[in-house]
């Protein structure tokens, strides 16, 4: 049975095959580029591959490029989900195509070139933007924060959109929307569990084509005590400014029947 494993591992592998990235890419008149994005991948936690006596396999990197120019750059984990979904968006520098490249933890590497056709429907309405409140600066002293960020200083604020479900099933994946017109050299995305251990979940590096308005799918391998247990999924913001903004949601996870995502 493991010999099976193994064959079916490898070949659902993100090196195995060239259609393992699938990508729909459209451009409206005012040169906004929308991405939308499938990625084959078998999301295999390092808890999960000891478990089973396998090798750990996740996504680390997906790096998207327009004539050369990076405009989108995520930095993944293990707490991305299998097969994950992710869409993005960006200023057009002008190209007629987008090259996404995708890196695993193990250096498997592929990529895929996609035409970016042209949409001349309405353009999308303009999300709503808050009104700009915030409280004031606290120091935290969490090591995932400072291990990723350093030694700061955040901003509670509403100038951040956070957008999930407020329940998920435990070892489902679940999507995560963000938003924010704050101008930026990062986007950080973490989970606070229930024992008040932090994950880094995945961070975005923002260039200047980017616009913070993403989506991706996540899998909390959150230890699920009495049938149920939460977390807090926290987004921070590096702004040009040198300050660091953020804002919080919780996710209650429940146990549930099915596979994992």
């Amino acid at each position: 049975m493991k010999q099976v494993l193994v064959i079916l591992f490898l070949c659902l592998g993100l090196n195995a095959e060239q259609d393992s990235i699938d990508m729909k890419v459209k451009r409206n008149l005012n040169g906004t580029v929308y991405a939308d994005i499938m990625i084959k991948s078998l999301r295999l936690s390092t808890k999960e591959a000891g478990r089973r006596g396998f090798k750990d396999e996740f996504l680390t990197r997906i790096v998207a490029k327009e004539d050369n120019k990076t405009v989108f750059d995520l930095i993944g984990s293990e707490y991305l989900s299998k097969n994950p979904s992710l869409t993005f968006a960006y200023k057009s520098t002008g190209a007629s195509a987008l090259n996404i490249k995708v890196i695993d933890n193990n250096n498997h590497k592929n990529h895929l070139t996609q035409r970016i056709a042209v949409d001349s429907g309405p353009i999308p309405l303009t999300k709503n933007k808050n009104a700009g409140k915030e409280e004031e600066p606290y120091r935290v002293n969490i090591p995932a924060v400072k291990e990723t960020l350093g030694d700061i200083e955040l901003i509670n604020t509403d100038k951040i959109q956070l957008r999930t479900s407020a329940n998920a099933l435990y070892g489902r994946a679940f999507p995560v929307d963000v938003y924010s017109d704050i101008k930026a050299k990062s986007v950080t995305l973490f989970a606070i569990e229930e024992n008040a251990q932090m994950k880094l979940i995945c961070q975005w590096q923002i260039s200047d084509h980017s616009i913070i308005d993403y989506s991706v799918e996540i899998n909390l391998n959150t230890l699920v005590v009495d049938g149920s247990s939460a977390s807090i999924l926290m987004i921070v913001v590096q702004g040009e400014d040198g300050k660091f903004y953020t804002t919080k949601k919780q996710v209650y996870l429940s146990v549930g029947g099915g596979c994992s995502g």
